[in-house]
């Protein structure tokens, strides 16, 4: 498309040749920030949950924008399992198995 400017500027392409140029786009801005900013990513990603470990240790380091940290109730989704309501057997998988944490 860099080579066709003027097809470009009369949208002469394909619906399939500008999504390709779009995942084209964006895969490179993303490596470029992922080289360049890699501690962003990883901070970002542990602020809000997404890379933090399922046991709560780390739960300390969730940070949501406009929410004092005293109001985040954070709890142990294993412990939470004895207070799921039960919705009958017939949602109920048996092939799935809860086990406590040691």
């Amino acid at each position: 498309m860099d080579r066709e400017p003027e097809k470009w500027l009369n949208n002469q392409f394909s619906v399939g040749d500008r999504r390709s140029c779009m995942v084209k786009c964006v895969a490179e801005a993303w490596d470029i920030l992922h080289r360049e900013h890699s501690l962003i990513i990883q901070s970002s990603f542990r602020r809000v949950g997404l890379a933090l470990p399922i046991d709560g240790s780390c739960d300390h380091e969730l940070s949501v924008k406009n929410m004092p940290s005293d109001v985040l109730q954070i709890g142990d989704w294993i412990q939470d399992l004895d207070t799921v309501i039960d919705v009958g057997a017939e949602t109920r998988d048996e092939n799935v198995e809860f086990t406590a944490r040691s």
